[in-house]
């Protein structure tokens, strides 16, 4: 591993973001564990799931402060050495592995969650469709990251003159994103727009109806 670098400019942002968000979601998902276990005594798959989604948001972390201090968001100009150049593309490539499946969980935990509030056959299929969606999406994301360069070791190893391989263009890869990013917005939006309909026709004033259809938005956030 190389030698830490002093954090400034984008590391630093890399660094300071990674641990608020994980002390957030931490947090959020320890209450909601609380809440679920030993309250409403009603712990459910969506629960299991998100938890998951948890670990591996807290390993991407850890990957993004490991990063970070090794350089991580930095311009290439700025390593003084190859080692470093290195380990903080190894710490990127892992980010990207780890990001992927924490998100698709998340958003899965969401809609499973959302699964016990239907009453219509046409939502339910909606919720399905997304979750069939989100994962065949993220499966496909993953595995385009996993394998963008052959042997896999070659997309931190690129800068050796050593060593040897090829790795997807740039254009390729922007495609992907593109994509991946367009159907990762549609699952978003549908599960933040789906709980206003899941509850508009129920026994409650139009305040009530907003305020609980606005919370279970939140979702999409």
């Amino acid at each position: 591993m190389g030698s830490t670098m002093h954090l400034a400019g984008p590391s630093l942002a890399i660094f300071t973001v990674s641990i608020v968000m994980m002390v957030v979601s931490i947090v959020a998902v320890s209450l909601r564990t609380f809440v679920r276990l030993y309250i409403v005594r009603a712990f459910g798959w969506d629960d299991a799931i998100m938890l998951a989604a948890l670990v591996l948001f807290v390993v991407f972390d850890v990957c993004c402060f490991i990063g970070a201090m090794n350089g991580l968001g930095r311009s290439r100009t700025d390593f003084t050495s190859y080692e470093g150049y290195r380990t903080a593309l190894l710490y990127w490539w892992l980010c990207q592995i780890f990001y992927t499946w924490s998100s698709a969980l998340a958003k899965i935990s969401i809609a499973v969650a959302l699964l016990r509030l239907t009453v219509k056959r046409i939502h339910r299929i909606i919720i399905w469709s997304i979750i069939a969606l989100t994962i065949a999406v993220s499966l496909m994301f993953w595995l385009v990251m996993l394998l963008d360069c052959h042997p896999i070791s070659y997309f931190w190893d690129y800068a050796d003159p050593s060593k040897s391989g090829t790795c997807m263009s740039t254009t390729s890869l922007v495609k992907v994103a593109y994509i991946y990013s367009c159907l990762t917005i549609v699952c978003d939006l549908t599960l933040g727009l789906l709980p206003i309909f899941l509850v508009w026709k129920l026994q409650m004033s139009h305040r009530t109806k907003i305020a609980v259809g606005g919370i279970l938005s939140m979702g999409a956030m």
